[in-house]
């Protein structure tokens, strides 16, 4: 089930957040010759249920989600890390 979704434009690129209680997955529109098909592009796990998450793409960069947790902790993911 996905509870929250978010988009950005970044670098000409839509790119969707979908959240889940505890994924949250990144994914491109990307279009190839006539038609457009969505690729996966991260996924970020939790161990605690995820209740809402933001994607900074601010100062033209695509680099971190901001997640809170159901602990009241809130995290940060870096989208371009190797994880």
């Amino acid at each position: 089930m996905i509870f929250e979704t978010v988009t950005t434009i970044f670098n000409d690129k839509l790119f969707i957040g979908l959240r889940q209680k505890f994924r949250m997955y990144l994914i491109e529109l990307v279009k190839k010759s006539d038609c457009l098909s969505l690729e996966h592009f991260k996924t970020i796990k939790s161990d605690v249920p995820v209740v809402s998450f933001f994607i900074d793409d601010s100062l033209n960069s695509l680099n971190n989600v901001y997640y809170t947790c159901a602990n009241g902790s809130m995290y940060v993911y870096n989208i371009m890390s190797n994880e």
